[in-house]
């Protein structure tokens, strides 16, 4: 896949133009058809009576397709480009930041309220007009994952500093300190209404945990490297099944679900979280290390799973055949995945040192099909949130972005 890279600032000079700063500007598109090679494009902004006018050059097309989305084609390499409907970015670091290292959002009648985590091991609440209304030091070290619980009056999270906390999110009182794992705590997971939770650790373990207690239930890793860090986690609810009306001691609606976890061998094991058994494993097809993971939110595709590799490597796997993945992308310079979000048909994905891209995800190309780049100017995408509107996302990174596509 060839990567596009637009000048960050490019609003900026169709906006002095269309106003009379200047009679015309010009900004870059660079192209990176493979890792060698670099093709920088200008294209030139002029205004044409109340019209602006773009010239990409000889045979070559930019247009605004609408408010946040232009088009480019340039010596037949197609893409588009989103930039941010809202632009939210902390310019303050003082209560939280500087880059935001995660993100959970909450709907309720209407309301959205979101939680972030940074850097600095710090949480910060968002009500819905994105504002900060409360920020607590949460951890001594990178919040690498926050998730709201069912009521929405309660978050979780959990770090680099191997703990995870369940926290008021009205007044940022930590009811829990949750501790066992021998490696950072690299994500988590919400179990029916929250009596119990689950996480996963680079100490190559999946624990499923007790909240009232504290106690740690049952331990899952795989029986052939159980030290096989584990780099992303994320649940499958199949329904409850055979085991609908039974029910384990200090275990509350595990029955039916199971979770995927993303290994540094590439390995995806999936986890039978009620019989403890693990149930399938992947094959390490990319040979790198499984970063970041989502599954599909289609009711008629409930086997998809899209997967990131640190090569660079977009992943779709069919857990009916976990031998080979179903379709792959590979990027042109190898930069890591860094985060996997699936939202209404669209498949969200960051890099670590490109930008972010959304692709449609098409049942009958493919899920990699018409990608558009998220203008995100120097910042770095880390995670993604479901925003109040179904078709919104919000996204932060470094430098305190936030933004809302």
């Amino acid at each position: 896949m060839a990567s596009f890279h637009i000048q960050p600032d490019f609003l900026d000079c169709i906006k002095d133009v269309s106003s009379g700063v200047y009679s015309e500007d010009t900004f870059f598109i660079n192209v990176e058809p493979s890792a060698n090679q670099v093709d920088e494009y200008r294209v030139k902004v002029t205004l044409n009576g109340n019209a602006v006018h773009f010239d990409a050059g000889e045979g070559n097309l930019f247009e605004r397709l609408s408010d946040q989305t232009f088009s480019a084609c340039l010596d037949g390499k197609r893409c588009e480009f989103r930039t941010p409907k809202y632009d939210l970015t902390q310019t303050s670091t003082e209560s939280l930041g500087p880059n935001f290292s995660s993100a959970d959002s909450y709907k309720s009648c209407g309301n959205t309220k979101y939680v972030v985590g940074d850097s600095f091991g710090r949480l910060g609440i968002f009500d819905d007009r994105q504002r900060l209304v409360l920020a607590v030091q949460g951890h001594y070290a990178d919040v690498n994952t926050v998730r709201f619980f069912p009521s929405g009056q309660v978050v979780l999270s959990g770090s680099a500093d191997m703990q995870l906390k369940i926290w008021s999110a009205t007044d940022g009182h930590c009811a829990r300190t949750l501790r066992g794992h021998r490696g950072p705590v690299t994500a988590t997971a919400i179990v029916d209404r929250g009596r119990n939770i689950m996480s996963s650790s680079s100490d190559g373990t999946v624990k499923l945990w007790e909240c009232a207690s504290g106690d740690t239930v049952h331990t899952y890793a795989r029986d052939s490297s159980p030290s096989d860090a584990i780099n992303t986690m994320v649940m499958q609810d199949s329904g409850a099944g055979q085991h609908e009306a039974e029910s384990h001691q200090q275990e509350f609606g595990t029955a039916g679900k199971s979770v995927l976890a993303g290994h540094d061998s590439g390995v995806i094991s999936k986890y039978d979280i009620y019989t403890k058994n693990c149930v399938l494993e992947t094959s390490n097809q990319f040979m790198s290390s499984c970063r970041a993971m989502a599954l599909s939110d289609s009711p008629s595709d409930p086997y998809s799973v899209y997967a990131g590799y640190a090569n660079g490597i977009l992943a779709n796997w069919d857990l009916r055949n976990p031998s080979k993945a179903v379709h792959h992308l590979s990027g042109t310079n190898d930069s890591e995945v860094t985060a996997v979000h699936v939202q209404e048909g669209q498949l969200f994905v960051s890099f670590e040192q490109s930008s972010a891209v959304c692709f449609d995800i098409n049942p009958r190309l493919g899920p990699f099909e018409d990608s558009t780049y998220l203008v995100s100017g120097t910042n770095r995408i880390s995670a993604f949130a479901a925003s109040k509107e179904a078709s919104e996302t919000i996204s932060v990174g470094s430098e305190g972005f936030c933004a809302v596509y």
